[in-house]
């Protein structure tokens, strides 16, 4: 086995393994947290959170593919990308501060507060791009053992928290200050030089990450909305405490969205490095989706089957409704992972028009279903829209486009699991 091959697995197992620490954490977390601050309050907080994430677009802009590739080709001009890109997302995060404003005086939301609080959290968040040369050197571990300390130090902080109050208010202010421990260890590990960043911000390299990054951007904002608006129609339609119980279960399920993230980040360099030779790039690629669909089709497996005595045994009557939503969006799982990482092929391919009008199919899909099911099939309603969305936007769509067909075929060819066992040196 060759050392960069190793240098791979090293780094995948590494990062896989502490993303299962953060995931056991959170579960666990997530069932003291609901069963502390009541569904009502976590309808609240998820709201909250929603609108945060779902305007997050102007923060990240879609630039870490882009970052990650001129790292990865130029990175003698590390500083140049890394300080223009922590400018580009201070920019964007007091832009979304005031949009975010604007959205919540727009819905009539109450405690406006909290969403500024949640905002505020994810300006300081737009230091941490500067994880993106460790994802470039394939070091994406140091960036996971970071997290995971960081992640840990909070958590308990959270839980002493909610024993004393179920104001949510005090938990955005815990998220605030991790946020901001978590950004001067980034700078501490790495050195990097954070006050300097608007000498070294370079004009050009923001143009060209722009323009590179542009196509991803407006997926992205596609792919919040079909993600973060179910939570904002069904608190329309039906209520916070039932946004609680959607809530509930829809972090139980995104628990183990990491795992496709990881792999698919681990691995791009391997794309990036093998895209001057189309069959050792499609080799590649139908290696990592073989991986990924056999790893989703058994986590999907194991939760669909588990959930049920998990809630009779920890949760009780009050979550008895999320069973049949919880195996609906645990479906999901399977194109949503065979989706993340054939998203690598599309920027690889440099097809990024292509991966937007995939990610507005799901979206319009998602909104539409959504709405016309949400008042009489109510929260399961809003999960079917869920899983046709993903299931479009994941892998159907790509049978519709001559030059994503290929791609849909090897998607297809990965649930057998195909080019998983055998090994090309990238």
């Amino acid at each position: 086995m060759s050392e960069n091959l190793k240098n791979y697995k090293k780094n995948l197992t590494n990062v896989l393994f502490e993303q299962l620490v953060r995931l056991i954490l959170s579960f666990l977390y997530t069932i003291a947290l609901t069963k502390q601050i009541g569904l009502e309050n976590y309808g609240q907080l998820s709201l909250v959170l929603s609108v945060t994430v779902l305007f997050s677009v102007l923060i990240h802009q879609g630039m870490e593919m882009v970052c990650i590739k001129k790292l990865v080709e130029q990175q003698e001009d590390a500083d140049l990308i890394l300080s223009t890109a922590v400018v580009m997302q201070l920019i964007g995060a007091l832009l979304s501060i005031v949009v975010i404003q604007l959205f919540v005086h727009f819905m009539s939301y109450d405690n406006s507060y909290l969403y500024l609080i949640s905002s505020s959290t994810a300006l300081i968040g737009a230091a941490t791009c500067i994880k993106y040369e460790y994802h470039a050197k394939v070091q994406g571990y140091v960036i996971s053992r970071i997290n995971t300390i960081n992640y840990i130090i909070f958590l308990f902080v959270k839980l002493v928290v909610i024993q004393y109050s179920s104001n949510i208010g005090y938990l955005l202010v815990v998220d605030f200050i991790a946020m901001t421990f978590l950004v001067f260890m980034y700078i501490r590990k790495s050195k990097f030089k954070i006050f300097q960043v608007l000498k070294k911000a370079n004009y050009n390299i923001a143009i060209t990450i722009t323009k590179s990054s542009r196509y991803v951007a407006y997926s992205s904002v596609a792919l919040l909305v079909f993600t973060k608006v179910d939570q904002l129609i069904i608190s329309k339609y039906l209520g916070l405490t039932e946004n609680g119980l959607y809530a509930f279960t829809a972090s139980i399920v995104a628990a183990s969205y990491f795992i496709p993230t990881v792999v698919s980040t681990t691995f791009y360099p391997r794309l990036i490095n093998a895209s001057k030779n189309n069959e050792l790039l499609n080799s590649e690629m139908q290696k990592q989706l073989s991986f990924i669909s056999l790893m989703s089709i058994f986590i999907v497996s194991i939760s669909i089957g588990g959930y049920p005595f998990f809630i009779d045994i920890v949760m009780g009557v009050e979550y008895e409704g999320t069973k049949v939503l919880f195996s609906i969006m645990m479906l999901a799982f399977i194109p949503i992972s065979l989706g993340v990482v054939s998203n690598k092929w599309y920027f690889v391919k440099k097809m990024e028009k292509l991966l937007l009008r995939r990610t507005i199919g799901g979206a319009v899909i998602a909104v539409t279903f959504s709405l016309l099911t949400v008042e009489e099939y109510g929260v399961n309603g809003v999960a079917f829209a869920f899983l046709v969305s993903h299931l479009y936007s994941g892998v159907l769509a790509n049978l519709f486009s001559k030059g994503t067909r290929q791609i849909f075929l090897m998607q297809i060819k990965s649930l057998y699991f195909s080019g998983i066992f055998s090994v090309k040196r990238v």
